[in-house]
C-alpha cells in the first residue's frame, strides 16, 4: 500500500523564513481550534453553511466508509488517515487534503482524546463555482491542457491558504449579514488560492466538471439581462464562450 504524508521536518535545518511561516500557521491553527470548539461543545458536526462544516471527535474512530466529495479538508487538531484503493493519505495540522471528485474512501481518526479532541474543517466545492473562478482568471477550460493527476492528495499548508481558511471559519461566529456578504467573496478567494497553489491541477479537475455548466450559465445570464430583445444564437454562443455549433450541441 502506498502511503502519502508530510515528512517530519528538521527544525534546525530550516531557514528563519520557513520557521516564521510555521510559527504563524501554528498560531492560526490555535485560533481555528478555538472557533471549532466554540461551535461544537460536544462531539458532532456543525454545518456552518451548506458548503462549510466543522467536525469534533474525542476518541479514535474507524474504519469509516463513505464517499469523498470535491472538497478541501483541514485538521486543526489530531490526525486522520484516508484510504483510497491501495493508497493511504495521512494528514494533520501541518497539511491539508484535497479531493477533486466523488471517491469511495475509508477514513480512520487516529489522534483524538477528551483532552485534545480531533477538530477539523471541510469545505465542499460546487464545480460550477470553481469553473467560474477559472474563467474569471483567464485559465483554460480545455481538457487537453489539463495534466493527469490523482483524485486526492495531501500538501503542506502555508500561511496564505491558512489565512483565507481562518477568515471563512470566523463566519461561524459572525452576524448573518456578514456571512451573506463575505461568504461568496471568501469562497472565491479560497478557490483562487488553491488554483494557484501546489494542488492547482487537482483544483482544475473540479473546475472542468463545472465548466460546461458555467458556460451555459453565461448564456442564461445574457437572456436574463436582455429578455425583452430578440437575441441571435451567435450572440448567445458568445456569452457562453462557445462556437455556434458547440452551443447547439449542448
Amino acid at each position: 500500500m502506498a502511503c502519502f504524508n508530510m515528512l517530519e521536518l528538521n527544525v534546525s535545518k530550516m531557514t528563519p523564513e520557513i520557521q516564521d511561516q510555521m510559527s504563524r500557521v501554528d498560531n492560526q491553527m490555535a485560533e481555528l481550534c478555538c472557533i471549532i470548539e466554540r461551535s461544537l461543545e460536544a462531539d458532532g458536526i456543525c454545518q456552518v453553511t451548506p458548503n462549510l462544516e466543522f467536525f469534533r471527535l474525542s476518541k479514535p474512530a474507524g474504519p469509516i466508509h463513505g464517499v469523498a466529495k470535491p472538497s478541501f479538508c483541514v485538521i486543526a487538531q489530531g490526525s486522520k488517515v484516508v484510504l483510497l484503493g491501495d493508497s493511504a493519505y495521512r494528514y494533520d495540522p501541518r497539511n491539508y487534503l484535497l479531493a477533486s471528485m466523488e471517491l469511495p474512501v475509508v477514513g480512520d481518526i487516529v489522534d483524538a482524546s477528551i483532552a485534545k479532541p480531533y477538530l477539523a474543517l471541510r469545505f465542499v466545492f460546487d464545480p460550477m463555482m470553481v469553473a467560474q473562478v477559472m474563467l474569471d482568471a483567464g485559465m483554460s477550460m480545455t481538457k487537453g491542457t489539463a495534466k493527469v493527476v490523482s483524485g486526492m492528495d495531501v500538501s503542506q499548508i502555508d500561511t496564505r491558504l491558512m489565512d483565507v481558511t481562518l477568515r471563512l471559519a470566523r463566519l461561524a461566529v459572525a452576524p448573518a449579514v456578514e456571512v451573506a456578504v463575505m461568504f461568496p467573496l471568501l469562497t472565491n478567494e479560497l478557490i483562487f488560492v488553491l488554483l494557484m497553489g501546489t494542488q492547482g491541477e487537482r483544483m482544475r479537475q473540479i473546475g472542468m466538471h463545472g465548466g460546461l455548466a458555467a458556460r451555459i450559465a453565461g448564456a442564461v445570464s445574457v437572456l436574463h439581462n436582455r429578455f425583452s430583445e430578440s437575441l441571435p444564437v451567435p450572440e448567445l454562443a458568445q456569452g457562453a464562450g462557445m462556437s455556434v455549433s458547440g452551443f447547439y450541441s449542448h
